[in-house]
């Protein structure tokens, strides 16, 4: 897997092995940074259901500020900070939590932290789609105002319209995959 973008473009990064894990395509990917093109440029990112890292860090390589990268899986967190070394991301651009989806969102809202991206790639064959976007609707939890949450999904799993203060502005097709982007019901920048 490679970055297609920015001051990262052309590195290869690791993979980590786990059982289910499906790296987004370059397809999705690149249609996904279109999308958000002029929205990544000093964005905080979180990148929730990491994996390897790759969309966080493709936002990073594009100009984003930060990127939280969230993980439940130890293999993954690892392969994560594996993967920033290699690039020599510095330490305050980047950070590797390890919890699941919901548990962080919470926790980073605690600390009063506010994204205006939030990438949400869990496992196609789980329920972490709805219960993670439920949790982030509430009072869009660490959504900024103008933000926007883009979730990367099966189309047999497709999220419902609205969860809480979150609602989906766009949705995207690209074969069996799909990408949904929710934003704050009064939000006045439209994806």
């Amino acid at each position: 897997m490679r970055i297609t973008a920015g001051k990262y473009k052309g590195a290869r990064l690791a993979v980590p092995k786990i059982r289910g894990t499906r790296p987004t395509s370059g397809r999705v990917k690149e249609s996904l940074f279109a999308i958000l093109r002029g929205r990544i440029q000093g964005a905080d990112a979180i990148d929730i259901c990491a994996g390897s890292g790759a969309v966080g860090i493709e936002a990073l390589s594009r100009g984003a500020r930060s990127c939280v990268f969230v993980d439940a899986n130890p293999n993954a967190c690892r392969c994560i900070r594996r993967n920033l070394a290699a690039l020599s991301t510095p330490r305050s651009a980047a950070h590797t939590l390890r919890a699941g989806a919901s548990s962080a969102a919470r926790r980073l809202f605690r600390q009063n932290r506010l994204f205006q991206i939030v990438f949400l790639d869990p496992p196609y064959n789980s329920n972490l789609l709805h219960e993670t976007l439920q949790t982030l609707g509430q009072s869009a939890l660490i959504c900024a105002p103008d933000g926007v949450v883009a979730a990367e999904h099966s189309a047999n799993n497709a999220p419902d319209s609205q969860y809480g203060a979150l609602t989906r502005a766009r949705m995207e097709t690209y074969g069996d995959t799909q990408l949904s982007f929710f934003q704050h019901f009064e939000s006045g920048r439209p994806i």
